[in-house]
């Protein structure tokens, strides 16, 4: 019998026969979606009253926050990226490819990171200095915020409270002109000048919020976004909420690469995904990916055409470095495979890693017109 847990992500995500449930993708030995197992009906009941009381909690803060807005941050624009669906949409790769253009074209560029699982999420407001990352656990700062700050090489705060981590940003870098929210659509606390929806393949799901549906808020405010990402959403509008506003599609895929774990700091060492997968046919390989949606990087595994075990992780799995250590000491492999913000645990705490250990790396860029509209408005012609 399905746990709760997954009863809940089907009744969420479910859009009837023929179709797959986004939340959880399809690997190759699937062949269609089981039906989905219905909620009793008092259990639905409790779901909507729970819906209901959480409805009456946003409505509270949002009249709080409207009565009480947050004042404008003078001297530095603020650019909060995010999704309205629980679970990771791709937010925090975003936020990596909007720093890296902004950087490119000039900016000087912070970011503000909660430091999900990690020692600095409670406390006072941690900065990451990319010159420092090779003496900090990752662990300690989070590992999204030591990856942000690895590979945009811009100072990265980290701290619940995200004026706070402002505030110390701002004193550690007197000429900052520019912050990026990860995971910042739902503060209130702290003014944003942009806001950027993170869209993925599972879209709105059933269209409520928590805990009858997986909305952080309802979608019916999408027009206080300024710029929506379509990271795979398939549908032309979510269930029930009428006509979706177009999506712009500010990023687009340049590339992905190899990199091995023991050359981590050693980007000519970066292999081209065709060079990589060269090496890797016909081995035996074990995939790992302590991620929101695992299944995912293991399908794109597949498609490049790699026979693969698997070891799915929880999200943010702090045991995770262990835990394949684990797997090697039961199990000989000739490769292990594995996401970057994964790979960030071997690096950062200074394992012994073996040799044929390599990191899947994906980069995005922004389209050049959508950082000229948000920075500095619509050209004049």
């Amino acid at each position: 019998m399905k746990s709760l847990q997954s009863r809940l992500l089907t009744h969420w995500f479910y859009r009837g026969p023929g179709t797959s449930p986004p939340a959880e993708p399809r690997s190759h030995s699937e062949h269609q979606q089981e039906p989905p197992q219905e909620l009793s009906a008092a259990l639905k009941v409790g779901l909507l009253v729970l819906e209901g009381v959480y409805l009456t909690g946003l409505a509270l803060r949002e009249l709080w926050a409207r009565l009480k807005p947050p004042k404008k941050v003078h001297g530095v624009r603020v650019v909060g990226v995010g999704n309205l669906v629980v679970g990771g949409a791709g937010k925090t790769p975003c936020v990596l490819a909007i720093a890296q253009s902004l950087t490119k074209a000039g900016w000087r560029c912070g970011i503000l990171s909660r430091g999900y699982r990690s020692q600095a999420e409670h406390g006072k407001p941690t900065i990451i200095f990319p010159e420092d990352l090779a003496q900090l656990p990752a662990l300690t700062v989070g590992d999204e915020a030591w990856w942000l700050a690895w590979r945009t090489q811009c100072p990265v705060a980290v701290g619940r409270d995200r004026h706070s981590s402002l505030n110390a940003l701002r004193a550690a870098i007197p000429d900052l002109n520019v912050v990026i929210l990860d995971d910042g659509l739902q503060q209130r606390y702290l003014h944003c000048d942009h806001t950027v929806l993170v869209i993925d393949e599972r879209g709105f799901g059933n269209g409520h919020c928590l805990p009858y549906g997986p909305l952080r808020e309802p979608a019916i405010q999408l027009t206080r976004f300024d710029a929506w990402v379509n990271n795979g959403l398939q549908i032309a509008h979510p269930d029930g909420l009428g006509p979706l506003p177009r999506l712009s599609a500010p990023l687009t895929q340049v590339g992905s690469s190899w990199v091995p774990l023991t050359a981590w700091q050693t980007p000519e060492r970066w292999l081209s995904v065709d060079d990589g997968i060269a090496q890797l046919r016909g081995r035996r390989i074990l995939a790992v990916a302590g991620i929101a949606k695992p299944e995912q990087f293991f399908q794109s595994l597949r498609d490049m055409g790699l026979a693969i075990e698997t070891l799915p992780l929880a999200d943010h799995d702090p045991e995770l470095a262990s835990r394949i250590e684990q797997q090697l000491q039961l199990t000989h492999y000739d490769h292990v495979l594995m996401t970057e913000k994964d790979a960030v645990k071997f690096f950062s705490t200074h394992r012994t890693l073996p040799s044929e250990a390599w990191a899947l790396r994906r980069d995005a860029q922004c389209d050049s017109e959508f950082i000229q509209r948000m920075m500095h408005g619509p050209k004049t012609p």
